[in-house]
């Protein structure tokens, strides 16, 4: 009885699945920059991911066992900073704390980002269901590949120039929010090739990482999103050709 009690939860729960994931996913974007003046920033920042990954696990519960995995990776994001928050270690440097917190939060969203992806392109009629996951799975890219430059810049500050001066130091105890918020503008901007020029990457592996992400964004609009749209167009003309009584 538990086990059927579990599966219409999940089955109730999964409707509307993306459109949940684009709303936790829109919420977590325009919040993070307000964070900051908390006296818990980091804290309430990674409670936000894990929110949004908590959406995302929930999107592609279909696939228990992965999703299972995507937990496990954002639980240790989330731990490593609430250790590195509250307690004052030798073992562990901030930089390295919020080394090994970006690093899973990041592969996490890149693996539910993949995950939604196989569901997007599988076989089958284009939904609004499916759009939404299309438009989530650009979402995920984008904070994904936010959290990747803050890892380069983290590790080798010289890897990007800034017309306004530096958004992280060390020392500093309320910036973790800042810092991503800052990356994760220039990872929007940048697949999306606006170019604004206030950030720049400034090392072969933050240009390479800028021209790759710019590259496969654009691809990514210009060949699936589309497409799917496009498909979607055309499954509604066709039903309304097969049933005339739908038309106003």
């Amino acid at each position: 009885m538990r086990d059927l009690s579990f599966n219409k939860l999940l089955r109730t729960a999964q409707r509307g699945r993306f459109q949940t994931l684009f709303v936790c996913l829109i919420l977590f974007s325009l919040m993070t920059p307000f964070i900051k003046y908390s006296t818990f920033e980091g804290l309430f920042f990674y409670g936000l991911l894990a929110l949004s990954l908590a959406a995302a696990v929930l999107a592609v519960s279909d696939q228990r066992s992965l999703a299972y995995l995507a937990s496990v990776l954002l639980g240790i994001a989330f731990l490593t900073t609430t250790w590195s928050t509250f307690f004052e270690s030798s073992l562990i440097s901030k930089v390295a704390a919020n080394t090994i917190a970006d690093g899973t939060a990041f592969i996490a969203f890149a693996f539910t980002a993949t995950l939604i992806l196989g569901t997007v392109v599988k076989p089958g009629p284009v939904t609004t269901d499916k759009i939404f996951a299309a438009v989530c799975v650009y979402l995920l890219s984008g904070i994904a590949w936010g959290l990747l430059y803050v890892l380069v810049y983290l590790n080798d500050p010289s890897s990007f120039m800034f017309s306004y001066g530096e958004p992280w130091r060390e020392n500093a105890p309320n910036e973790t929010s800042s810092v991503f918020s800052v990356f994760c503008y220039f990872s929007f901007v940048t697949m999306t090739t606006l170019g604004y020029g206030d950030i720049s990457p400034a090392s072969d592996l933050s240009r390479t990482l800028a021209w790759l992400q710019a590259v496969l964004g654009q691809l990514y609009i210009a060949i699936l999103i589309a497409r799917l749209v496009g498909m979607h167009a055309q499954t509604v003309h066709e039903q309304m050709q097969r049933n005339p009584s739908t038309k106003k």
